[in-house]
């Protein structure tokens, strides 16, 4: 225990010989003026062009739509390389979108590849007279899935 006590009061020497703290100080203060500090740091990296991140536009969809003879759900993919999957189990209708974005940036600081991947699902519950032979298709930066009523 002894050992450890020494080696500690050592650690602690070197680590006050390079950033000495006067006692006196308040250490709230110096708390304030380093998350200042930090902030302008990433103010100033968010205003370059450092940092480029992938990002993914898709929106999930308000709800089921009623259309008069169908139902429809759309959902805004966005860009990029977008997989989409679209089932109904136990009259619930599952649609999964997932999409990978890939950005490249060649500036005078250097070479940036940035990769993002993200998914989404949604779960809803069909309306009593929907039938559950959907179809689906993806048009342009939407996925439209309709849902046929049942005939009555």
């Amino acid at each position: 225990m002894k050992k450890f006590l020494i080696t500690l009061s050592v650690l602690g020497a070197l680590l006050n010989a390079q950033n000495p703290i006067n006692l006196n100080d308040d250490p709230f203060a110096e708390i304030e003026k380093m998350q200042k500090d930090m902030d302008a740091i990433f103010d100033k990296m968010a205003k370059s062009n450092i940092f480029t991140i992938a990002k993914t536009d898709a929106i999930m969809s308000s709800g089921i739509k009623d259309k008069g003879d169908h139902y429809e759900v759309v959902i805004n993919l966005g860009k990029g390389k977008v997989k989409s999957s679209v089932k109904v189990k136990d009259r619930l209708l599952y649609i999964a979108v997932k999409s990978e974005n890939r950005v490249e940036n060649n500036s005078t600081n250097g070479f940036i590849k940035t990769q993002s991947n993200s998914s989404m699902t949604q779960i809803f519950t069909l309306p009593q007279d929907a039938d559950t032979k959907i179809d689906y298709k993806q048009d342009g930066d939407k996925l439209i899935v309709k849902i046929p009523k049942v005939k009555k």
